[in-house]
């Protein structure tokens, strides 16, 4: 009862965002299911295949940015590019695709709507000195 949180399955990867209460880390993989850790307000919790969980603090602002998703944005402080494709692409059926992979490495900042792959495509095109180019097949990211 008043808990807050927020999970995301990647691969084999299951990211925990917790921002009221506690949440328990659960081993269902046996009948026993074993508590493998506490995830309390302000931490966010990684667990991987082999059930190892590694937990951190996290700033409020950081937990604000990985669940603007409930808002209908997505927000980047920094991350590399293929990161931000990546969130975006998940919100989308439209795929950016970047075709460079140097581009792929630069960093992203910025608020933007999740829902809005062209506009996203665009604006990090113009921030990073690339190329936008609307195809058919994708949103295609090159260098200029």
């Amino acid at each position: 009862i008043g808990t807050t949180f927020a999970v995301r399955n990647i691969d084999r990867r299951t990211d925990v965002t917790v921002t009221e209460g506690v949440v328990e880390l659960v081993d269902n993989s046996s009948s026993e299911q074993r508590v493998l850790r506490r995830v309390v307000a302000n931490e966010h919790a990684t667990v991987i295949e082999t059930r190892a969980v590694a937990v951190q603090e996290v700033r409020e602002e950081q937990t604000a940015r990985q669940l603007a998703w409930r808002e209908g944005l997505v927000k980047f402080s920094g991350e590399p590019l293929s990161e931000a494709v990546e969130q975006i692409n998940r919100h989308n059926q439209r795929r950016i695709i970047i075709d460079d992979p140097a581009l792929a490495t630069l960093a992203v900042v910025g608020s933007f709507r999740a829902n809005d792959p062209s506009n996203f495509a665009q604006t990090v095109a113009i921030a990073l000195g690339a190329h936008s180019v609307d195809a058919p097949d994708a949103i295609h990211l090159r260098q200029r």
